[in-house]
């Protein structure tokens, strides 16, 4: 009975020492807005939309904002799948998304003659002048 108990409690101590790693792990990449660490996965967690395979990025962050272009690999990715998927809405020859969260205000815009993924992020908790 005694080997029972250690092991369920061993069990129990591994997977809530695992939810709190992977909790603090997400934290910390929606805490950093910089262009160098986390860039994907900061903008995928604060906004939703998928990044899928690109070929190149070009990224500016200052005081608050960022303002990132996305290239995309037209050869990985499906680009009408893609549209579909992150729920992108035709505007003229643009297709965009536009958000807003309590942290986090977005907006999306996919060009198809360059294959550019252009995204504008303001950060709330960080931005006080907006």
């Amino acid at each position: 009975m005694k080997r029972v108990f250690i092991i369920v409690g061993s069990l129990a101590l591994f997977t809530g020492l695992l939810m709190a790693g992977c909790r603090a792990l997400i934290s910390t990449i929606g805490n950093f807005n910089d262009c160098e660490r986390f860039n994907i996965d900061n903008i995928e967690v604060r906004t939703g939309v998928d990044i899928p395979a690109i070929t190149n990025v070009d990224c500016i962050y200052d005081n608050g904002i960022k303002n990132v272009t996305f290239t995309l690999d037209t050869v990985k990715v499906d680009i009408a799948d893609y549209l579909e998927k992150n729920k992108f809405v035709k505007r003229d020859s643009l297709y965009t998304i536009v958000g807003d969260t309590k942290r986090t205000n977005w907006e999306v815009e996919y060009r198809n003659d360059r294959a550019a993924l252009k995204m504008r992020i303001i950060y709330k908790d960080v931005k006080t002048d907006f």
